[in-house]
């Protein structure tokens, strides 16, 4: 975490990342038509039963060839949605992310005979037919990245403690007024405290001492932590003194209960200087108290990289007519690689749409 802390300031226009290709949109609508003409219809009605009948099944037809053409050519890169239109005016079927089209193409099966202004016997290769449209959309996320400033809660398991200033006081019953300075050894920064802590041991004498140097004993602890889980973590601090007026020296330990192994009896002693006249030792234990510029101290303003991504579309409209031979519901060959090629074209271009 540290080396966020430390990195040279960035650059103003930073690196963008490679466009990504989205899976893209597929609208396939299909228009079912038949000639008006159908031989031993009983009646008008029967004729165009079987004529409604039959532009379901060259529908079918051509679905199927056109669905596992771009299945084979698309795998799941495409989400499509096949339409079938029946009449003007058909509600759209289904929705595709980032479809620009609010209405489709309403063809219908009943067109030819309009078409043939009333002829029945009107057989017209144009109205043997099931109309194609694939409407693509291919969708691509960019990149504009840009440096923002993230506000951070970071913590560390690398710490330096030093104990800045002890009063012990007198017989019997030992006592003592810490002051301690943590410093977070990943980020630099230090906080201050305090412990009042009361205990027993042999002790006589009265003073006041503070360190000799300004240097910390490293420590780890446990599990990262911050200055505020310092704050009313108990404490115990050890001690052995012998001091005259000005110079004395302490062995002392101190220790941060419930922060691992390596944060107990943590060696902080050393000469010291002062008014102190005492001889003895202690064990004091306390709860730390946060004394000023620790609170807080675990944020930090962190420049952080934001990829501020946005999409483009890239969108076609592709037609084909499949014809079919008279009262026949499959294509012939010859129509179905017709078929086969509109679809692999239209495939292609989907792919290679610019992005």
């Amino acid at each position: 975490m540290a080396h966020l802390l430390r990195q040279p300031k960035p650059a103003k226009d930073p690196p963008a990342k490679p466009p990504t290709k989205l899976p893209g949109n597929l609208r396939v609508i299909i228009v079912g038509h038949s000639s008006p003409r159908w031989k031993g219809a009983k009646n008008k009605r029967d004729a165009d039963t079987k004529n409604y009948e039959l532009s379901e099944q060259r529908m079918d037809e051509v679905q199927k060839i056109v669905d596992v053409r771009l299945r084979s050519l698309l795998g799941d890169n495409a989400t499509i949605i096949y339409e079938r239109v029946y009449y003007p005016g058909q509600p759209r079927v289904g929705e595709l992310p980032g479809e620009a089209r609010v209405e489709g193409h309403a063809r219908g099966s009943r067109e030819s005979l309009r078409h043939a202004k009333g002829n029945r016997s009107s057989d017209d290769q144009g109205y043997r037919r099931v109309d194609v449209f694939i409407d693509d959309t291919a969708r691509t996320e960019h990149y504009k990245p840009s440096y923002e400033n993230e506000r951070r809660k970071l913590t560390s398991t690398r710490w330096g403690v030093t104990v800045g200033v002890s009063a012990g006081v007198v017989a019997g019953a030992a006592g003592s007024l810490l002051a301690i300075r943590l410093k977070n050894l990943e980020t630099g920064r230090t906080g201050d405290y305090h412990l009042i802590a009361g205990g027993g041991g042999a002790k006589v004498g009265i003073g006041v001492s503070a360190p000799f140097d300004d240097s910390y004993t490293e420590f780890q602890t446990s599990r990262p932590v911050g200055f505020e889980d310092f704050d009313g973590a108990l404490t115990r601090y050890t001690s052995f003194s012998v001091g005259v007026v000005f110079l004395g020296y302490e062995k002392a330990y101190i220790s941060f209960l419930g922060m691992g192994p390596d944060a107990v009896s943590i060696d902080v002693g050393g000469f010291n200087y002062g008014a102190k006249l005492e001889l003895g030792g202690a064990v004091t234990a306390g709860k730390l108290s946060m004394s000023g510029g620790a609170k807080g101290m675990d944020d930090y303003t962190v420049p952080t990289l934001k990829d501020n991504p946005y999409q483009t579309r890239d969108e076609a409209s592709h037609f084909h007519s499949a014809f079919f031979d008279t009262e026949r519901a499959l294509l012939s060959p010859s129509r179905r690689t017709e078929l086969r090629k509109f679809v692999n074209a239209s495939a292609a271009r989907f792919r290679d749409a610019p992005r």
